[in-house]
């Protein structure tokens, strides 16, 4: 996070005056406060003086596949303009946001009431994102697009994970970016099959069905997903002020096993299948641990403020 928080500040975001744990994880979320133009520059920026120019490249193409608000195929019909776009919607829908770049243009979109008072339903994507087309096709055409750079990084990934590929991966040839070259390769087949940890296995499944793991995997057979070892939370509460506690969520490689769950030492509940308790522990350091049916257990140590 704090070379993420310095990366923004570099970018021109002035606006980002705490730390960077007060923001956390929420950040590449866009959780923070921000200024239209200095959002626009720094897409601009990046359009025109990324370092990695396959990056850029890889970014735009992703940024271009976006469902326009039009509903239209720029593929399908010659006379739509290409855009890589990103939309964003603030908390309460106080703000609709809608960011476009071409190799010549970036435009940036704003929608929102001005005393910052919320209206519900206004989204960036149906809000921003029209006017910020519109605005595009009025500006002079140019059919130059984003160029792929010619680049001898070529490297085995694994087709399953997108890291590079192991020794035992399913592997395709792609071009990577150079700091692609510097990272760890991929561990995560075994015997032949291709098995997460229980986390991101309950992660991935959500969008590859075709995923079936190992029936009995090596490693640890379930995670905490929320929350994560360390963890500093703040419990959510209702308008009356009465606290409305927090989802804890675990992940089983075996979903039909049963779960005892217990929070300092002491039973407070079972789960089988989907395995979730919402929880409103007291301020201060708490320890939650779960047992599944064949004794393996996992505990996580959060504090409350």
């Amino acid at each position: 996070m704090p070379k993420f928080h310095s990366l923004l500040l570099e970018s021109g975001l002035t606006t980002l005056v705490y730390e960077p744990s007060h923001y956390g994880l929420s950040l590449v979320l866009g959780g923070a406060e921000a200024r239209l133009d200095q959002v626009t520059a720094a897409y601009s920026d990046m359009a025109a003086a990324a370092a990695d120019r396959l990056a850029l490249w890889y970014t735009m193409e992703a940024l271009k596949e976006v469902n326009r608000p039009d509903q239209l195929d720029w593929r399908l019909i010659k006379s739509v303009r290409k855009a890589a776009w990103k939309t964003g919607t603030s908390y309460g829908f106080r703000d609709a946001w809608a960011v476009g770049m071409t190799p010549q243009y970036t435009i940036g979109v704003w929608a929102g009431n001005a005393d910052g008072k919320g209206v519900p339903g206004l989204t960036g994507a149906t809000a921003a994102g029209p006017v910020m087309f519109d605005i595009l096709n009025l500006l002079p055409e140019s059919d130059s697009w984003f160029q792929q750079p010619v680049s001898d990084v070529w490297a085995a990934v694994c087709t399953d994970s997108g890291m590079l590929a192991g020794p035992e991966c399913p592997k395709t040839e792609m071009l990577i970016p150079m700091a692609g070259l510097q990272t760890e390769p991929c561990h995560y087949h075994e015997g032949g099959e291709f098995v997460l940890p229980p986390a991101m296995e309950w992660f991935y499944k959500q969008y590859h069905p075709e995923y079936s793991g190992a029936k009995k995997p090596q490693g640890k057979v379930m995670e905490f997903i929320y929350p994560q070892p360390g963890s500093t939370i703040t419990l959510p509460r209702q308008m009356s002020g009465q606290v409305e506690g927090a989802v804890f969520r675990v992940a089983h490689h075996n979903p039909h096993q049963r779960i005892w769950w217990h929070l300092d030492g002491s039973y407070i509940g079972e789960t089988t299948g989907i395995h979730q308790l919402r929880l409103a522990p007291g301020k201060g350091k708490h320890t939650l641990t779960v047992v599944d049916d064949e004794g393996n257990t996992v505990s996580v140590i959060f504090t409350v403020l």
